[in-house]
């Protein structure tokens, strides 16, 4: 008779290793251990269901993270719309579902592309001065409840039927040549 190995059992039950696309991990004001969550509920949202991981089991795929920090790294990650959180009534009380936010890429496509334009250009500050300008008023234009901007020149439509625009978001980068 052949024995399982509940070892071998309990990693298939885990989602496998973890991507981190620019658009988080280019954000300055997440943390490592938001940018390592926001990997692995990539892997959890994959289905139709989404994620509705309790935050202790979220902690141990982070790393031994307690349930506490989780839950405000998920509320970092929802100020800065890159999930969205529901509660649904069930029989046992409220249900949390985590969703990756479908739009995030296209809300954060300036930040990757300013990135990559001026990484090897610019300092480690004025760098990071400029991503943190970008980030503020991405968060401004499209902070959870706000609609996104009424028009923009791609028309992209989101999938809740609302357009969204990456283009709305001006930064002066000539000031970045009076910087150095």
């Amino acid at each position: 008779m052949e024995q399982e190995n509940p070892k071998i059992e309990q990693h298939e039950q885990r989602p496998g290793g973890i991507g981190i696309p620019g658009e988080v991990a280019y954000n300055c004001f997440l943390t490592q251990t938001e940018k390592i969550l926001f990997g692995y509920l990539q892997n959890l949202d994959r289905t139709s269901k989404h994620c509705w991981a309790s935050n202790e089991y979220l902690g141990k795929l982070v790393g031994g993270v307690v349930p506490r920090v989780i839950s405000r790294a998920l509320k970092n990650l929802q100020n800065y719309s890159y999930i969205t959180i529901e509660l649904i009534p069930s029989r046992q009380g409220t249900s949390r579902v985590i969703a990756i936010n479908p739009e995030y890429t296209i809300i954060y496509k300036p930040l990757v592309n300013t990135y990559f334009e001026y990484a090897n250009e610019l300092e480690a500050t004025p760098l990071y001065e400029l991503l943190s300008t970008m980030i503020n008023k991405i968060v401004e234009v499209h902070a959870p409840g706000q609609t996104s901007p009424a028009e923009n020149e791609a028309g992209q439509t989101s999938p809740e039927g609302r357009t969204i625009s990456s283009t709305n978001i001006n930064i002066d980068l000539n000031s970045r040549d009076q910087r150095r």
